[in-house]
């Protein structure tokens, strides 16, 4: 005797299966994006083939360094002796840490007021970037940077007690990440962020697998050092509440918003260097001589 069709049909499954069924996909696909994420993170973090190739410095002024990195290669810096510094005359230098999607070529020139003011400009390379070798990853750029600060220290037209940081965008996280290994005698911290790891949030990628979390707010809660917070206030890409929150936890800082996105900052050139004129007078990081 054959079954009723009512006995072979299976049962219709229930709302709370289907939502279970759906959240079960849903679940997968999350997971295999943060994964795919966490993966391509270092072309994030670091957008190397944003950058513009290196070329050969165009001034004669400059001078080349190289670090070698092991099996690795090497990796370059610029060097500007700050203008009346000597060994018989040695004077403060600010180590300037670029954003993401630059190389040393494209932002030396922009930061050469530093040199006509007496301050000797050190702006190191990241690996991968330009003419250096190597790959770039939050250790090895602080590693790199903490050498290259030792070679600053040691120049004779150095004050190696009067050396400061001044990082834009990844640059502050590298300059923060530093200063754990190196004391600065300052920071100008521009465009930056509070971390790298709470940003991860707003790629739905939980904080827990950044591997370069660069985090700024720990540094700067224990940093005994004055520091300058610079921010536009049309940044879309790094919020200018991430250097509000950074200016309510650090020690000694002061907050400075002006006219400007993220890749256009600062509107106002001349504000901004009266800005960072006033902090290093403040500091005591501007030479006497000058």
């Amino acid at each position: 005797m054959s079954e009723s069709p009512e006995s072979t049909t299976p049962a219709p499954r229930t709302i709370k299966q289907r939502m279970t069924a759906i959240l079960s996909v849903l679940v997968s696909l999350y997971i295999v994006y943060a994964i795919g994420a966490a993966i391509m993170q270092d072309r994030l973090v670091f957008p190397r083939h944003f950058a513009g190739p290196g070329a050969d410095p165009i001034h004669a002024d400059v001078e080349q360094l190289w670090l070698p990195i092991g099996d690795a290669g090497r990796v370059e810096a610029w060097l500007l002796v700050g203008e009346g510094r000597s060994q018989e005359s040695p004077g403060p230098a600010v180590m300037f840490l670029h954003g993401n999607g630059e190389t040393i070529d494209e932002v030396f020139d922009s930061f050469r007021f530093y040199a006509t003011r007496g301050i000797t400009l050190l702006v190191p390379e990241y690996r991968g970037y330009g003419r250096s070798d190597g790959k770039p990853s939050q250790k090895a750029i602080v590693e790199d940077s903490a050498r290259f600060f030792d070679l600053l220290a040691e120049r004779p037209e150095v004050d190696p007690d009067r050396i400061f940081f001044h990082g834009r965008s990844i640059g502050g996280g590298v300059a923060c990440a530093l200063a754990r290994e190196r004391e600065p005698a300052a920071m100008i911290l521009e465009s930056t962020f509070t971390n790298v790891a709470s940003m991860s949030w707003r790629f739905g990628v939980p904080p827990f697998l950044c591997r370069h979390p660069f985090r700024n707010d720990r540094t700067l809660r224990s940093l005994d050092a004055p520091v300058l917070l610079m921010h536009g206030t049309g940044d879309l890409l790094i919020p200018p509440t991430h250097s509000e929150r950074l200016h309510g936890i650090a020690r000694r800082s002061s907050l400075s918003l002006m006219d400007g996105g993220h890749n256009d900052f600062p509107v106002d050139r001349s504000a901004y260097l009266g800005e960072i004129e006033r902090f290093l007078e403040s500091a005591g990081l501007a030479p006497a001589d000058q």
